[in-house]
């Protein structure tokens, strides 16, 4: 669905530990991104993966919503879609679900 030589980079900003908040500071050191940092190629493979499981996500959701149509109960329903993952994608040197 997507190519991935045209995967976004992760917008620059201050990825230099030394310049970020005690707290992601600690994060970094943490999980040992500091020590560890991903390589382009992590970088492009773990958007590309993001964005597929999104529309994954999405596909799926629009075939319930279809589904309720074709049952014409659609009127009457409210589909209601909650997450807690926050995946940073390498945005502001940030990775993982932790901010």
């Amino acid at each position: 669905m997507y190519e991935h030589q045209s995967m976004d980079m992760p917008k620059p900003g201050s990825c230099n530990i030394g310049d970020m908040h005690p707290y992601d500071q600690w994060l970094q050191t943490h999980h040992m991104v500091d020590q560890h940092p991903p390589t382009e190629a992590h970088i492009l493979n773990s958007r590309h993966a993001y964005y597929g499981m999104v529309s994954y996500f999405d596909s799926k959701v629009g075939e319930l919503v279809h589904e309720l149509k074709r049952l014409g109960m659609a009127g009457n329903t409210i589909v209601i879609v909650t997450s807690d993952h926050g995946e940073m994608l390498g945005e502001h040197g940030m990775w993982f679900k932790r901010t």
